[in-house]
């Protein structure tokens, strides 16, 4: 028999017979996600490397001398006070009547979990420290201060025991690698090689939740209308199972190589992959987005992880001429390079040639499904591991003998919104000005789709090309001379952040990274990108002033909003269009405590965030109210969407946020829902509603305010939305 714990209930549950052979080996339990106290540092979810094969080896060759180094420590603090140099330790004061073996098992615990990543020395005796204090605690809590020395003690002694095991070193904290550093735990080289020859490898490294076998308990939500529960219940139920011939390539592929992500991807693959079919368990968030509970393998996973699933055979449907059509239209979309910023014709052209009139024997779909190992077409595309699972899809259908259209598909299609967030802004202000330019028109408008980010930066580009000023004319044209370099790809860095409340020198930030870094092309040295950038997101700031004005307006009107409640520490609450969900957002201030500490015989004064629970953060609410305004609408769209899908009778379908998933033959009835659910989602005043909730517990005089600084709405008719085919595609 084979038993697994269902991550909807703690019950275990009997999946039926399985021969050892075929049995699927699932060594982490899974549990339902819940938030816990910041000090606990979310120990639920804390690493469970300890229960690995190595993690054992570890602990078992660790128990000896660090139980010994720990036992000689208590008695030595047992000692009265006359006969001890200095100061008591707080351990001495706090753990020193605490059970050895307590003491041992929790550190050994605390550290051997997460062994392969580095992580700071604090948190991990904070964790340490909080274990001690909960489980042995029969008067008042212990105080940050504690936890963190008597942890760091732990930490020492096993350190200075079992020298072979972790040592610790200074690291540049993230974003300050200038200014600060940090203490980390990190395995020694001995403890790394021993990691990596384990035939676990890395595969159960991390924390994360798994799939199910059977179909998970009902979800109910107490925050909204039942509509809610009945999606979030039909994605749970919805089966999935293992692309094995992705799998296959990606294991010849090594693909489990490049991280640990893809090693810990690949091995849970492997664990289903006789599984008929499992289930992945949801939750929602604050605001009512539909998460799936395992993060590794599931349909929101990396490239890697979606294309490792597919629907179940029994589950699959016959293609059928619509279903075909979407079905070519989803490479190109996977493909990326601009193809899949084509009209939709355009893409099912590319589909076709990709098929028939493609010579070359890279740019082929058959040649890429019968020899993905020898042809690297596939490798060089936007999401080479999905494009792969289609190019398999697709020359199975072209090559059915009874003709592609019945061909009986069972890989997930799936369609995505056009810049979103904007979508969503655009339609609350009913912006004649920026709707159009995401997408919420008719297609009879425009023969191809409108792509926000291009317009963005061509508009960026002809203002570097009048450039006035001297000293910005030389920034100007040094953009304008890199070849490619002021791109879509630039112009996205920007208008991805700045609607929800991005401040240039983040903005800026955010495009050298994730853009000028990453640029292998890029003439400029680290002192001058932080000059382009800045000029470049200055511009930028301009362009979308310019470009999609309203959805500054109503973005400005939101951190007014947000002010104004801060100041009555109070926190943001409203209900979601329809859905009813109801979000509050609640981000409280913190200080920052510095501990005094030794470690190893030197002083030690780590910082520690100590959050306040009762005083609102100014900063906080208004950096987070639009990103959370818009993601609440995006996740009410999600379920009226799937609502009515369910009520015609599809039941098979995920998510991804704004990108919705189904059977290439469903598409066409979800690509018209989509649509649908967008009018009917907005067709009220939702500023109207927002302020109306939100702003409940204030004066009078202090909400007539606020309703006269509400912007004006303008004339763009949703009503087309249900015609524009590239609202969502």
């Amino acid at each position: 028999m084979l038993f697994l714990m269902s991550t909807t209930n703690r019950s275990l549950v009997q999946t039926g017979e399985k021969t050892e052979e075929s049995a699927i080996r699932l060594e982490a339990v899974a549990r339902r996600s819940k938030k816990v106290e910041r000090r606990n540092r979310n120990l639920q979810a804390k690493c469970q490397e300890f229960n690995t094969e190595y993690g054992r080896q570890f602990g078992l060759a660790a128990l000896e001398p660090f139980s010994k180094a720990v036992s000689e420590y208590i008695a030595e603090e047992s000692k009265p006070r006359s006969q001890m140099n200095g100061r008591p330790h707080s351990f001495s004061r706090f753990a020193v009547g605490i059970p050895p073996t307590t003491i041992v098992l929790f550190t050994l615990q605390s550290v051997i979990n997460g062994l392969s990543m580095e992580r700071s020395l604090v948190s991990v005796a904070d964790t340490i420290g909080t274990l001690l204090d909960e489980s042995c605690r029969d008067g008042v809590a212990w105080t940050t201060d504690v936890r963190v020395r008597v942890g760091l003690k732990c930490v020492e002694l096993l350190e200075r025991s079992v020298p072979d095991l972790i040592h610790t070193q200074l690291v540049p904290m993230p974003g300050q690698e200038r200014r600060k550093t940090e203490c980390h735990i990190v395995p020694t080289e001995k403890t790394l090689a021993i990691i990596k020859t384990s035939p676990e490898k890395v595969g159960w490294a991390h924390p994360f939740f798994v799939p199910t076998l059977t179909i998970p308990d009902a979800y109910e939500s107490t925050h909204a209308s039942p509509i809610v529960s009945r999606v979030v219940n039909a994605i749970q139920a919805t089966p999935w199972t293992i692309n094995r011939r992705v799998y296959d390539v990606a294991l010849t592929e090594k693909a489990g190589d490049k991280d640990v992500r893809a090693a810990s991807t690949m091995v849970l693959a492997k664990d289903y992959l006789d599984a008929e079919q499992f289930y992945f368990p949801a939750h929602l968030d604050f605001r009512g987005r539909v998460y799936a509970s395992p993060s590794l393998l599931s349909f929101q996973s990396d490239d890697l992880g979606a294309a490792l699933l597919t629907f179940p055979q029994s589950e699959g449907k016959r293609l059928g001429a619509e279903g075909l059509s979407w079905l070519r239209q989803h490479g190109p979309n996977l493909f990326g390079h601009g193809v899949d910023k084509m009209s939709l014709s355009a893409r099912e052209s590319w589909g076709l040639f990709i098929a028939e009139g493609a010579d070359d024997d890279e740019f082929n779909v058959h040649k890429v499904a019968d020899n993905p190992i020898g042809n690297d077409f596939w490798k060089q595309t936007d999401k080479p591991w999905q494009f792969l699972a289609w190019c398999f899809e697709y020359s199975a259908a072209l090559r059915h003998p009874e003709g592609p259209e019945n061909f009986v598909s069972t890989l997930p299609v799936a369609i995505d919104g056009s810049c979103n967030g904007l979508q969503h802004l655009s339609a609350v202000m009913r912006d004649e000005v920026g709707g159009p330019l995401v997408n919420i028109r008719t297609a009879e408008d425009f023969e191809d789709p409108e792509d926000v980010y291009e317009a963005i930066a061509n508009k960026i580009k002809g203002m570097m090309e009048h450039e006035q000023d001297p000293i910005k004319k030389a920034y100007a044209d040094a953009w304008l001379q890199w070849p490619n370099g002021l791109s879509r790809k630039a112009a996205k860095q920007i208008v991805m952040v700045v609607p929800y409340a991005a401040e240039r020198y983040g903005a800026t930030t955010n495009l050298i990274r994730d853009y000028l870094d990453e640029a292998s092309t890029c003439p400029w040295n680290t002192h001058s990108k932080r000059l382009m950038g800045r000029y470049f997101t200055d511009l930028a700031f301009e362009a979308v002033a310019e470009l999609v004005p309203s959805s500054l307006l109503l973005r400005d009107w939101l951190q007014e909003v947000s002010d104004t409640l801060s100041k009555a520490n109070l926190p943001i609450e409203w209900r979601a269009p329809v859905t009813g969900f109801a979000v509050m957002q609640e981000n409280y201030k913190y200080k920052t405590k510095t501990v005094q500490a030794t470690y190893l015989g030197k002083r030690f004064s780590p910082s520690l965030r100590i959050d306040s629970q009762t005083e609102l953060s100014p900063q906080g609410q208004r950096s987070a109210i639009t990103a959370n305004f818009i993601h609440s609408l995006d996740a009410a769209h999600l379920v009226i969407t799937m609502n009515q899908l369910l009520d015609e009778g599809v039941g098979r379908f995920a998510c991804v946020h704004d990108s919705y998933l189904t059977l290439a033959s469903d598409m066409d009835l979800l690509s018209r829902l989509t649509r649908w659910a967008f009018v009917e989602l907005h067709k009220g005043n939702i500023m109207e509603s927002f302020f109306e909730t939100s702003c409940a517990g204030l004066s009078e005089d202090v909400r007539e305010h606020l309703r006269g600084s509400m912007p004006e709405q303008g004339g763009l008719i949703l009503t087309h939305v249900a015609d524009s085919p590239y609202l969502f595609s």
